[in-house]
């Protein structure tokens, strides 16, 4: 259990206020029988120029900790060719979260974007969302609706991919 607080604390505060600053602290701690140094500590621990001077800022605490202002995020629609369909029974974040992932293919950025989060809630939460078999079977839908569209069958697309990969720079430049 915390301390409480101590009452000559107050008190040192209120003789110093009421000589508008102008009483050393010395003679502070010499009345209520304080060390001048524990005077000093109050002080700077509550702020007394700054209550004097009406300036009173809040403590900042730990500064690595402190939470940064909301700030706002527009949303880029998703491309109208990644429509996820409404009949799937999933909420609309996770339609968001849908489209984002077979857009982009990376289930932090899509669940950063839908759920407008920071990075580490993303990075636990977009795997675990991707992992439920109502988003699967709608991200695999999607897919196969992408790829079918583009008349691709996947061993043409992983032949075009080997090809690009194996090139000879030569079929392409002539040098000299």
């Amino acid at each position: 259990m915390a301390r409480p607080r101590n009452p000559k604390r107050d008190e040192s505060f209120q003789l110093w206020i009421n000589s508008k600053g102008e009483l050393k602290l010395k003679d502070i701690a010499e009345r209520l029988e304080l060390s001048d140094s524990q005077i000093r500590k109050w002080k700077n621990q509550d702020n007394w120029d700054e209550q004097l001077n009406g300036n009173v800022t809040k403590s900042k605490g730990n500064v690595t900790k402190q939470k940064q202002p909301n700030k706002v995020v527009k949303k880029e629609p998703v491309e109208s060719e990644l429509v996820v369909s409404d009949d799937n029974g999933l909420t609309d974040k996770q339609r968001l979260f849908v489209g984002y992932y077979v857009k982009y293919w990376n289930a932090t950025k899509a669940y950063k974007k839908a759920y407008e989060c920071d990075y580490n809630t993303a990075r636990n939460n977009g795997s675990r969302l991707l992992a439920k078999a109502s988003i699967k079977a709608e991200v695999v839908r999607v897919r196969d609706e992408i790829t079918g569209d583009a008349l691709l069958s996947k061993r043409v697309l992983l032949q075009k991919w080997i090809d690009i990969a194996f090139a000879d720079m030569s079929d392409f430049v002539e040098f000299g």
